[in-house]
């Protein structure tokens, strides 16, 4: 069942791209990477280098600072950026665990501990990307049936979150059930449990701030690669449908999102430009803000992997 999943995470790309050339012309596509505008996918590559590598490994040291362990910046940039390509390249990023056995062989970090700070690091995006997709939602729209949608969604999702980051709230509950287990594994999952409640709500808030610049930097990098390809897009709109499509590429269906970030920008994007250019797009975004990462990783990789079977 495994490899067939593998199989489908790397067919699917495949179908979904012949079904785009099937309806737009490879050539035209060609025609306008010729035209496109060098400053601004100068621009953009620099963004995503600055996103993705720096400041996202800015936010995974401030959440393992947070659970207790200090690693220096430096030593986490390596880790983070040459596992980039081991992480592209397996079903549901989970080569990324990579890190967590790194920090456990070098720091005798938890696995535990370490498979959580990598899962919260992906639920802070998740969490910023839909603020972004109803707070956009609302504001683009204000009317009465959008403003009962907004606070159906919004409100208990602020709620939730706070009851979250007040975690005394379900120690009882948690604790209860750990101590009913009594097995090592629940042992496990106690001491990290009451090393994830030592990050207190300030850490969290600071945590959604990188979380937030992180995924703003990647709509922004939507807007000026939009530019580079000749498309004119407001960018209010930008902030709600290029959301949407970051949302529906990190479904674990593709390899890095591969041909649903593209299929995704088609559709969403279609009031405002030609079918290749909107396909030009949504190709260059995955260049820059994907496989950048992942070539600038390939550098560093064989290093890591060494570093990791010592």
């Amino acid at each position: 069942m495994k490899k067939l999943w593998i199989y489908f995470t790397y067919c699917v790309p495949l179908f979904i791209f012949a079904f785009l050339f099937s309806k737009i012309r490879i050539t035209e596509v060609i025609k306008v990477f010729s035209n496109v505008e060098a400053s601004f996918l100068v621009l953009g590559l620099a963004i995503s280098i600055v996103s993705n590598i720096f400041l996202s490994t800015e936010k995974w040291r401030q959440i393992l600072k947070g659970l207790g362990l200090e690693v220096p910046f430096k030593e986490l940039l390596f880790v983070q950026t040459g596992s980039i390509p081991l992480k592209a390249i397996s079903p549901m990023k989970s080569g990324m665990l990579l890190r967590a056995v790194y920090l456990n062989k070098n720091y005798g970090f938890p696995l535990l501990g370490g498979a959580y700070s990598l899962l919260l690091g992906l639920f802070l995006n998740l969490i910023t990307v839909i603020f972004f997709i109803l707070g956009t939602s609302f504001f683009l729209e204000r009317n009465l049936h959008r403003s009962v949608y907004f606070s159906l969604l919004f409100f208990p999702i602020c709620l939730l979150l706070f009851w979250i980051l007040k975690r005394e709230n379900v120690s009882k509950i948690i604790k209860g059930y750990l101590d009913f287990w009594g097995s090592r594994f629940a042992i496990s999952v106690k001491n990290l449990y009451e090393s994830i409640i030592t990050i207190n709500s300030k850490k969290f808030l600071i945590l959604f701030l990188y979380a937030g610049l992180i995924i703003f930097f990647e709509l922004l990098n939507f807007k000026i690669l939009s530019k580079a390809v000749g498309l004119v897009i407001p960018f209010s709109q930008i902030l709600l449908l290029a959301s949407l499509t970051i949302l529906i590429s990190n479904l674990p269906i593709t390899i890095h999102g591969l041909g649903t970030r593209e299929a995704a920008i088609c559709l969403f994007f279609a009031p405002y430009g030609s079918s290749e250019k909107l396909l030009s797009l949504g190709i260059t975004i995955s260049v820059v803000e994907y496989f950048l990462p992942i070539l600038v990783g390939l550098f560093l990789t064989k290093s890591f992997l060494v570093r990791l079977s010592k």
